[in-house]
């Protein structure tokens, strides 16, 4: 590689460490040690990694720009704004930590238990502890389905969950808004209520463990907002999904514009509980950015055996439909759900699980799901597999890889799709610091994706002109989905004949297989005589 290629690459990419486990005593005080019902090992024992982050909606950071918040294992949600240049670490500033707006908000209503101001103490810190959070999406002054309509910036909600099972709604504001007089960010809770759990699920579910510590598990540990809709009314009106102790709670959420001062308030909250009997909601709910044409929002809730697909009306009744797919090749946990675009504005969506993605045979899917929905294998799977051999051929591990799946997002104008993945040794003791393990991000492309543009910076120049890459013919992608990939899974495409069967070929008695569309497995392969799977050598 040239210099000046290089200078080009290392350019793409501007990479920041941003410390968010480092507090003061002003921002996250220390207490006295609680009693057993208030204590929380976390706050006291961890080591403050990040437990959940999230942008916010553009607008409420400085120069137009997004808000990131970040929830560490200590319970304490912060919020990071970029002031200068997003490449340099100096313009990162911690803009203001939620915890000291609920501390504040109650410690002026707590009142003494019985005349005990520990239990009130303990009270305040235990609503202040944030447990799970999700921002909503940009409302506007005047609802509308038109994308044109000036945005309502100067209002962002944030909905977070604290130790006691309740939700609170916070309006955040930031002192950038146009003719703002504010010069600190601005927190203010509009609207709490409280999660009723069912006391025989959780009962069931919390079986093994004491009663007096099942009380403080009832917290929601899942929070997601979904886009705003209009109502039957015109009004604007939106869902927030609340999982807690495997139960998914729906509430709705009302929006009334107040015309004479143009402000936003929640209006009202009624409440619907999910009763699918059976299921086990998991830590992973995603909200369809978009909603169907009939105005309804789709919710995807992973369970330890199925994905659920639940349509939410937002009318008078408030009802759902609800439809499943049987994860039966997959054993481990989903890590990433993400949508995208189909044939005719069809939402499909790309799926991972955290062990066994590369091999799976089914990962993206049509919602609502039906016996027909599974798709061919993605271009990103294909891609995530191709990735696995490199490494396999790189570290001499014959085969030997485990890839672990940590996440899928789509891109903003929906025209890629980035995994996160690690990869490592299946067959032996990793022995590796933290400082020595990497995650990649890998990119792919939605739409027509040729293997010369998907491989490119894979390939050695030295084999660009091989008669091999010259003759075979590319398949064309389409949506991200590779055609020529049948539902039996990933090994059974990228096989190659063992040597009997090539003998067979070569004396007549067989009819060559038809040649599957070229990927970079076979590539590798003909360039090295090599088997980047096995390690096995090509015996002519």
């Amino acid at each position: 590689m040239s210099s000046e290629s290089a200078v080009l690459n290392a350019g793409q990419w501007e990479k920041v460490l941003l410390r968010t486990n480092a507090f003061l005593v002003s921002e996250v005080p220390m207490y006295d040690p609680f009693s057993g019902d208030a204590v929380s090992v976390d706050e006291e024992l961890s080591m403050r990694h990040v437990q959940a982050l999230d942008w916010s909606p553009f607008g409420l950071a400085k120069h137009g720009r997004s808000a990131l918040a970040v929830l560490t294992t200590n319970h304490t949600l912060a919020l990071y704004e970029c002031v200068g240049r997003p490449g340099k670490i100096q313009s990162w500033e911690r803009a203001c930590i939620i915890n000291n707006a609920l501390r504040s908000h109650y410690a002026g209503e707590a009142d003494a238990v019985n005349g005990n101001e520990q239990l009130r103490r303990e009270q305040i810190v235990m609503k202040q502890r944030i447990r799970a959070f999700a921002w909503s999406p940009i409302t506007r002054k005047s609802y509308t389905n038109d994308v044109k309509q000036m945005p309502h910036l100067d209002e962002q909600y944030l909905a977070v969950s604290n130790d006691c099972a309740e939700i609170i709604i916070l309006r955040v504001r930031s002192p950038h808004e146009l003719f703002s007089q504010r010069t600190a960010w601005e927190v203010t809770i509009v609207k709490k209520f409280d999660v009723n759990v069912d006391s025989a699920i959780a009962e069931s579910w919390l079986g093994s463990i004491p009663v007096s510590h099942t009380r403080k598990l009832k917290y929601a540990d899942q929070l997601a907002w979904s886009p705003w809709v209009a109502d039957y009314d015109g009004v604007p009106t939106a869902v927030l999904a609340v999982k807690s102790v495997h139960q998914l709670h729906l509430a709705k959420v009302v929006v009334a514009v107040l015309q004479e001062e143009e402000e936003l308030d929640v209006q009202s909250i009624s409440h619907d509980r999910l009763r699918a009997s059976g299921h086990q909601i998991m830590q992973l709910l995603r909200w369809a950015p978009y909603a169907n044409n009939d105005h309804s929002l789709r919710l995807i809730a992973c369970t330890t055996e199925n994905l659920l697909c639940v349509d939410v009306s937002v009318d008078v009744s408030f009802s759902y439909e609800l439809t499943q797919h049987h994860l039966r090749e997959r054993w481990d946990q989903i890590s990433g759900v993400t949508f995208c675009s189909g044939v005719s504005s069809s939402q499909v969506l790309h799926f991972t699980s955290h062990l066994s993605t590369p091999t799976a045979a089914s990962a993206v899917l049509s919602l609502p799901f039906n016996p027909s929905s599974k798709h061919k294998h993605p271009l990103w799977q294909r891609n995530m597999a191709e990735s696995e051999a490199l490494y396999s051929a790189g570290y001499e591990l014959d085969g030997h890889v485990q890839t672990r799946t940590w996440g899928i997002a789509t891109s903003p104008l929906g025209d890629s799709i980035v995994t996160c993945t690690s990869m490592h040794p299946s067959d032996m003791v990793e022995y590796a610091i933290a400082a020595d393990q990497d995650s990649v991000a890998v990119i792919s492309r939605i739409g027509e994706v040729t293997m010369e543009q998907t491989a490119a910076s894979f390939i050695d120049p030295t084999f660009a002109q091989d008669d091999i890459l010259q003759s075979t013919q590319v398949s064309q992608q389409a949506n991200g989905v590779d055609s020529s990939v049948d539902d039996t899974g990933m090994a059974g495409t990228l096989a190659e004949m063992n040597s009997e069967e090539r003998t067979l070929v070569k004396q007549g008695t067989k009819t060559p297989p038809p040649e599957p569309a070229v990927s970079l497995a076979r590539i590798l392969f003909a360039a090295h005589d090599v088997c980047v799977y096995c390690g096995g050598k090509f015996v002519e």
